[in-house]
């Protein structure tokens, strides 16, 4: 009968120890956890930026040889509509046409 009630008069307290430990542990894993998650965010985020980043060069890249070959083809039409005025001129008699 003794042990039994020295086991009663232990219980309590080797549940709050094994519910300490309990909370320790899990404490442990969230920090554990929230360092690698922030480290992993971290690492998506500078990929991310970096296509991102990619992307708007290939894009203005892109823009700045569409927009030389716009001026190439309006420069050409100018010309062609140049050369056309003056052929007709030189059609018309005027020799002089410049």
């Amino acid at each position: 009968m003794n042990r039994t009630s020295d086991m009663k008069k232990r219980l309590p307290g080797i549940i709050l120890i094994t519910g300490g430990i309990v909370l320790v542990a899990m404490v442990i894993q969230a920090v554990i956890l929230s360092f690698i998650n922030n480290r992993s965010f971290d690492r998506t985020s500078q990929v991310l930026l970096d296509q991102v980043s990619n992307v708007i060069e290939k894009n203005k890249a892109s823009e700045e040889d569409y927009t030389e070959k716009q001026d190439l083809k309006n420069n050409s039409r100018t010309r062609i509509l140049d050369m056309t005025e003056k052929l007709e001129k030189v059609k018309n008699g005027d020799y002089n046409a410049k």
